[in-house]
């Protein structure tokens, strides 16, 4: 099954799951390199972004483009799917260790979701 075929199915009215969540931001042609910066760990849906300077910046993007009307993957999972994201938890990494350096040396802030 392609992906845009899975993604079309998604819209058509199921519920959404994690796993779902990760198949549509997977997809390079609509959402590009995102499907290396999400991973379902535990049950949460973690996801990541990069930083040179200012991770408290950083983090308080990712957590508006998420969480808050405005931000980008908010605004559309809230109009296309109707589900909004809760914060669990965050993390920041001054230097990406191991499992973050196919993305990046630099710094690393992430949170992990559920849906509400």
């Amino acid at each position: 099954m392609s992906t845009q075929q899975t993604f079309r199915d998604l819209v058509e009215g199921k519920k959404l799951k994690l796993k779902d969540i990760v198949t549509i931001l997977s997809d390079e042609d609509a959402w590009g390199d995102m499907g290396d910066y999400i991973k379902i760990v535990k049950g949460q849906l973690r996801i990541v972004d990069t930083y040179f300077y200012g991770g408290d910046k950083a983090m308080a993007f990712l957590k508006k483009e998420w969480t808050t009307k405005g931000g980008a993957y908010y605004d559309f999972f809230k109009s296309e799917h109707n589900i909004e994201f809760k914060i669990e938890s965050e993390f920041e990494q001054p230097k990406a260790e191991r499992a973050f350096q196919k993305i990046t040396k630099d710094g690393i802030v992430g949170i992990l979701i559920t849906i509400k």
